[in-house]
């Protein structure tokens, strides 16, 4: 989670020097930012809740697996948004031309 935070910080960095004022109106690019930092709170949540039922005594595989899971889930979820971010451009100017005709 530490590296995609970064990997975030970057991106939001990257867009911040590229759009400047007009940022606020990448509206598909600020949400996929959004996604991503929001599935990082997820994961971030899930570890701390399933570190405090450890330590309250429960069963370690069954929450270990549930934890396992989730973030391996989060993780995927994560990488499709990150992998959306490059592609606004060139997807809106299509549309574009599509409903041009």
């Amino acid at each position: 989670a530490a590296r995609t935070s970064k990997r975030l910080a970057r991106g939001l960095f990257h867009a911040m020097a590229r759009y400047g004022p007009k940022l606020d109106r990448e509206q598909l690019l600020l949400a996929r930012f959004v996604g991503v930092a929001t599935e990082l709170f997820a994961i971030s949540a899930t570890c701390s809740y399933a570190q405090w039922l450890l330590g309250q005594g429960k069963p370690a595989d069954e929450i270990l697996s549930v934890a396992n899971y989730f973030c391996r889930s989060a993780r995927m979820r994560i990488d499709h948004h990150f992998a959306g971010t490059g592609v606004d451009a060139t997807d809106y100017d299509l549309k574009t031309t599509q409903y041009a005709r």
